[in-house]
């Protein structure tokens, strides 16, 4: 295995847990790339990266008080009222896929009756419950996601 200043990188193919570390690897050979993101516990991470300094990280992800949410639609003037599915590997991971939008905005609507937004921020950003509507400014078809732990959601044109 090669090593770089003197550092010797993980196999690749390990599950060797650590929370910080760099990325690397050739496009065309993948020399250097880190392993497989291993953890010691069950459970939700928030993972970073950044690629000016090639480094990551890996960090727990507190869910203590955390809402099971058993619904959660999208509402607003860019689309009829269309209920997204929960992902069956993390009911926290909501989608719907070729959602037609059209300029407007949009929230997410859960079965307590909260409503997210993200004020200013399309197509990406972190929405909370009771921000200002998501604004929708290209008519398309998108796989909407969101994230009821995070607020974090992605508008993914389909057609652009």
């Amino acid at each position: 295995m090669a090593t770089t200043m003197g550092v010797t990188p993980p196999n690749e193919g390990d599950d060797v847990p650590a929370t910080a570390g760099d990325i690397a690897g050739n496009p065309t050979t993948q020399s250097g790339d880190p392993g497989r993101f291993g953890v010691e516990t069950a459970g939700y991470y928030q993972f970073s990266i950044d690629f000016s300094t090639k480094k990551y990280t890996l960090t727990p992800y507190s869910t203590t008080g955390a809402t099971s949410f058993s619904s959660i639609e999208v509402q607003g003037s860019s689309t009829t009222t269309t209920a997204l599915t929960a992902l069956a590997i993390d009911t926290h991971m909501w989608y719907a896929a070729a959602l037609h939008l059209t300029p407007g905005d949009l929230t997410f609507v859960t079965n307590t009756g909260s409503a997210w937004g993200g004020g200013s921020t399309g197509f990406s950003g972190v929405a909370t419950d009771g921000g200002e509507s998501i604004p929708v400014i290209v008519e398309d078809d998108y796989d909407v996601w969101f994230n009821d732990l995070t607020g974090r959601y992605i508008l993914v044109p389909l057609n652009l």
